[in-house]
């Protein structure tokens, strides 16, 4: 009896589940203003799309403090947006600004636990990227220069914005026109902008 006593009863515990990460959601988003996290959804095409993105970049990027937000770019599409050399920054770093190898190492960063919002700027046409139609609302946007698929705003040469039906606007005040910049003048700018090796070797 004793010896039952003293013996102590197995205890079976539960096998913990997973963690699943949590599935990225689409949400359209036809908003467009200053602020470059609310383009994320945003689907643009037409004669100044690519400029209109160009400028979106360099002016996040020049005013990062005031937006606090992080750029995501494969570096395909910044060579083809911003005529980046593959060995332009690749010992240097943009704050403000992360260019991956790939759609995939792309994918996952945007996945990446942080502080930080961040915006994937993309090319549309592609098998291979997991985030073409892809956000998640509150941490991770995207935005995509349409090329082969049905966008959701058209951007005139001067910079207009015409909503593609059936999209409306979302902003109080709506924007109807955006600040356009050539692609030899946003690599300039890019390629000006102070990098954190800079920075250290000037704060020596």
């Amino acid at each position: 009896m004793r010896a039952q006593l003293g013996k102590r009863r197995p205890q079976h515990r539960r096998p913990r589940s997973a963690t699943k990460p949590t599935p990225l959601s689409y949400r359209p988003c036809n908003a467009v203003s200053g602020n470059p996290f609310e383009w994320g959804g945003a689907s643009l095409a037409g004669p100044g799309a690519e400029d209109a993105v160009r400028h979106l970049i360099t002016d996040a990027l020049t005013r990062g403090r005031e937006h606090a937000i992080e750029l995501v770019l494969t570096r395909p599409d910044a060579c083809r947006l911003l005529g980046i050399a593959a060995d332009d920054l690749q010992n240097e770093r943009v704050p403000g600004l992360t260019l991956t190898d790939d759609a995939q190492q792309a994918d996952a960063h945007l996945r990446r636990p942080g502080f930080s919002r961040r915006l994937l700027i993309t090319y549309d046409g592609r098998d291979e990227n997991p985030h073409s139609q892809t956000q998640q609302a509150e941490r991770s946007a995207v935005l995509t220069v349409a090329t082969t698929t049905r966008p959701s705003a058209q951007i005139s040469a001067d910079g207009e914005i015409a909503p593609c039906p059936p999209s409306r606007r979302t902003t109080a005040e709506p924007h109807t026109r955006v600040q356009l910049l050539p692609r030899p003048d946003a690599r300039e700018q890019l390629l000006a902008l102070p990098t954190l090796g800079r920075r250290r070797r000037f704060e020596r």
